[in-house]
C-alpha cells in the first residue's frame, strides 16, 4: 500500500517503507495528482497547475520525464 502524507514534510511509503521523492517538479507532479485522487489528471491540467499561463515549450516533455521518474520512485 502506498501512503503520501502531505501536512507537514511531505512523505511517502510504500508498505512501511519510506521512500524517497525527488524535490522539484517530481514531487509538484506527485502533490498535484494526490490532491486529486479519485480524478484522472490530464497533462494539460498538470501543466497549467504546475506553470499557470507561463508553461515552456518543453512543458510537455518534462511533464512526461517527471511522471515516468514518479513511477520508477514509488514503484
Amino acid at each position: 500500500m502506498l501512503e503520501v502524507r502531505v501536512l507537514g514534510d511531505v512523505k511517502v511509503t510504500r508498505d512501511g517503507t519510506s521512500v524517497p521523492v525527488p524535490h522539484g517538479l517530481v514531487r509538484s507532479v506527485l502533490l498535484s495528482l494526490v490532491a486529486n485522487f479519485d480524478r484522472v489528471v490530464s497533462d494539460d491540467v498538470l501543466s497549467h497547475r504546475l506553470w499557470g499561463d507561463d508553461a515552456p515549450r518543453t512543458a510537455a516533455y518534462s511533464l512526461r520525464n517527471a511522471v515516468s521518474r514518479l513511477r520508477e520512485v514509488v514503484g
